[in-house]
């Protein structure tokens, strides 16, 4: 991810920023095919998705945004357990 907003010690925010407006959409669709598990064994070299699933089911930040000009899409993120994620459409609170 290219950035974290934190609280303290807890991660509020991973922000993952895209050149073009046009990769976003592919990107986010990839994420979220890994939404039910996640193996963090497999090799992610070249599989930008998975990579970032991986950061999510590590870290557990409250909420991703993911952007470029043009374009931003902001999600709440749910863990139901360890390997497995949700990603919500909603706004990150300012506060």
């Amino acid at each position: 991810m290219d950035i974290g907003i934190y609280k303290k010690d807890r991660l509020l925010v991973f922000l993952e920023a895209k050149e073009k407006a046009s990769q976003v959409p592919g990107l986010l669709q990839g994420i979220k095919r890994y939404e039910e598990h996640v193996d963090l064994l497999e090799k992610d070299r070249g599989k930008d998705p998975l990579r970032k699933a991986k950061y999510i089911v590590q870290h557990k930040p409250e909420y991703f945004c993911i952007f470029a000009i043009g374009v931003r899409r902001e999600f709440r993120i749910d863990y139901p357990d360890n390997k497995a994620f949700k990603l919500y459409e909603d706004m990150i609170p300012l506060v």
